[in-house]
């Protein structure tokens, strides 16, 4: 299709041009820039796509309908109003386990060890993934976030939108649990997993960085048991059963 001319938008929060092109059959088209699209999608946007699947495509039957229609989507996005925005962390904690409780509170492999089991008392205790006759598995513990800024927006049709930015550094202020968990180069949440949201408070805060210690306490443990190569064979069994003891990251026995 031959290029006719060009769309140009300008706002104070948004900027672009895209070339318009018209078919055989007199119809106006034209295809947003792909950065562009990005930033109407987050915010809710639905957008069609064009023969090569990209997203921002609009078409009508006139170039004045055209410009109308790209016009009104662009201005979704400029003409919004924050209304609210703050530090939230996204995210997900699970911990792989099964065992049994008894009446007193004493863990157990499973009930048959439990002495004072009855029929009318099941203490089955499971953590957040599954694990049993029917999910057979490794057990284990994994916490994982990602702190953001949300912002919530209003457009003038009245609906309402939510954005999630990376945080800057003027975010983190003096906040040092704050600066700590952004530290961490090698946490995100698993692909395609969205997690739950909690806003941030230096509370919060703490309770992730202290999970996140944990975690460096208990592979300290074992690797100080296993070796680095991880290889029980290779190691002194007094050392394995003083190192099962330790707790502490640092901690020599």
């Amino acid at each position: 299709m031959p290029k006719l001319t060009r769309i140009q938008y300008k706002n104070k929060n948004l900027k672009f041009t895209c070339d318009v092109y018209i078919d055989k059959e007199g119809e106006f088209s034209t295809t947003i820039p792909k950065e562009v699209a990005e930033k109407l999608m987050s915010i809710g946007v639905r957008l069609k796509t064009n023969r090569l699947h990209n997203p921002g495509y609009f078409h009508a039957k006139t170039l004045e309908e055209l410009d109308g229609k790209v016009k009104e989507a662009a201005d979704k996005y400029s003409e919004r109003t924050l209304i609210d925005e703050r530090i939230i962390i996204k995210y997900a904690v699970d911990i792989a386990c099964a065992y049994w409780m008894s009446k007193e509170g004493d863990i157990y492999p499973n009930g048959v060890w439990d002495r004072d089991i009855t029929e009318d008392t099941p203490r089955w205790i499971e953590g957040s993934k599954k694990r049993g006759f029917q999910h057979r598995g490794p057990v284990g513990f994994e916490v994982a976030y990602e702190i953001c800024k949300k912002k919530r927006w209003r457009f003038p049709n009245g609906e309402e939108s939510k954005e999630y930015v990376r945080l800057e550094d003027e975010d983190v202020k003096d906040d040092e649990i704050l600066r700590w968990l952004r530290a961490l180069p090698s946490m995100q949440l698993e692909y395609g997993r969205e997690g739950k949201e909690i806003e941030y408070t230096p509370d919060i805060g703490m309770f992730f960085k202290s999970m996140v210690e944990y975690v460096w306490a208990i592979n300290e443990n074992i690797r100080r048991v296993f070796g680095e190569e991880f290889d029980l064979a290779k190691i002194d069994h007094m050392k394995m059963l003083e190192g099962l003891v330790t707790n502490k990251i640092g901690d020599k026995g």
